[in-house]
């Protein structure tokens, strides 16, 4: 836990003639075990000729960018993420003959690393930055359900790669026979629609 006093200000403005004093005791930004900050602001009143009800709050709360190393690696790795899963991908676009039923999974791998890298790197790096979401609560839950599905892509695409590397070898004549470029691009598809269907009634459950 942390103390940040001089990140954020909290402005309290009276309702008429009557002055408000207050005095801002003590101010906390705590990480939560995901990563969220949450900014907690303990304000005392000293000495008032109005009630609560009589008075218009303004608080201005901004916290960040908050720099680090972490975040500054953070970047870095994204950045070479973008570049050399794009480089894969936009290879293997240009020379169709390449992709054959052991790399499809691999280009499968690459675009999934791609859309990590734009879509939940950047959101994800944008929250560590700063104390408070300010994306509003459709991004939250979109940003929530694309982390599950992009994870669990990822995870599932290793997972392809394997198994298609273990039937090659352990069974080689099947594999000739029956597997081929169609099926595996039905394979991807289909568990692209399995994840969705899987994690969605629970993100909509969340909402």
């Amino acid at each position: 836990m942390s103390d940040f006093p001089h990140l954020f200000s909290i402005r309290l403005y009276p309702v008429g003639t009557s002055s408000l004093n207050i005095s801002l005791l003590t101010s906390e930004l705590t990480m939560k075990g995901n990563g969220t900050a949450v900014v907690y602001a303990y304000v005392g009143l000293l000495s008032t000729n109005t009630s609560a009800n009589n008075f218009t709050s303004d608080i201005n709360l901004f916290v960040g960018p908050n720099w680090s190393l972490t975040a500054g690696f953070a970047i870095f790795v994204q950045i070479s993420a973008l570049l050399t899963n794009s480089a894969l991908a936009f290879l293997l676009q240009q020379n169709p003959s390449l992709v054959t039923t052991f790399t499809i999974y691999p280009f499968y791998l690459s675009l999934v690393n791609i859309l990590c890298s734009v879509f939940y790197d950047t959101i994800n790096l944008l929250d560590s930055l700063y104390a408070v979401w300010w994306f509003g609560n459709s991004v939250c839950t979109l940003f929530q359900h694309g982390g599950w599905i992009i994870m669990g892509g990822m995870l599932h695409a290793h997972t392809l790669i394997a198994l298609n590397r273990f039937w090659a070898m352990t069974f080689p004549a099947s594999y000739r026979r029956y597997q081929k470029r169609r099926s595996a691009l039905i394979v991807c598809l289909a568990v692209w629609v399995y994840l969705h269907v899987c994690l969605l009634p629970g993100n909509l459950l969340d909402l």
